[in-house]
């Protein structure tokens, strides 16, 4: 079976980029905007193992980022900004699998098995961070954590009117809770890995800044 012809990433070109500078993608419901969305996508037997080429200029740190404060689900708290932009490609070559991790937290996050767009992206990072804190978590943070983790469950008691609501993830954080974009760190992507093993998959560093 012959793949579907792979098509133009808006970041591709130098005239693509300019383009974005002029004019940011539209839907695609009414026919108009970039052409790379999910249905275009190539089969899994010619789409490439790692990404490659340009990352996606709305989720690029070193870009213009969407600053999407991750206490709120972005399909909702953002919606016009999800919905233009959720369903193009994260990197300017489809992919099927990445790695996040983030100096903030200590969670990896990883994407198999599923074209990576935006959307996905923005999603599985809160998804994750909406997870409860476990009794081990709780017992390796730090009396300054607990300080941060108990003033953010504060707010969101004051937020939902709710009592008594038990420490998620996106607690852990405290203010540092906009999403500022992906960026590269080979670094610190070495600094954290452990003895005796290698990563496979292409890991990217989430950065955060505060609210």
């Amino acid at each position: 079976m012959v793949g579907l012809p792979r098509p133009q990433h808006p970041c591709s070109s130098q005239e693509g980029l300019e383009a974005l500078r002029l004019k940011p993608p539209m839907s695609t419901n009414g026919g108009t905007g970039y052409p790379w969305i999910v249905h275009a996508m190539p089969t899994p037997e010619v789409a490439r193992p790692a990404p490659s080429g340009v990352l996606y200029p709305y989720i690029a740190a070193n870009r213009t980022p969407i600053p999407f404060d991750l206490r709120k689900n972005p399909r909702r708290a953002r919606q016009q900004e999800f919905l233009q932009h959720h369903h193009y490609s994260l990197f300017s070559q489809p992919v099927r699998e990445m790695r996040l991790v983030c100096k903030d937290f200590p969670w990896p996050i990883e994407i198999k098995d599923e074209w990576i767009l935006c959307g996905t992206v923005w999603q599985r990072i809160y998804d994750t961070l909406q997870e409860y804190i476990t009794d081990s978590e709780w017992a390796i943070a730090s009396h300054e954590r607990r300080g941060k983790i108990y003033r953010a469950v504060r707010w969101r008691e004051a937020e939902t009117g709710n009592r008594n609501m038990k420490p998620r993830r996106i607690d852990w954080l405290g203010e540092k809770t906009i999403f500022a974009g992906l960026l590269k760190d080979e670094a610190f992507v070495q600094e954290i890995a452990m003895p005796g093993h290698q990563e496979s998959m292409d890991t990217w560093i989430i950065k955060l800044s505060r609210r």
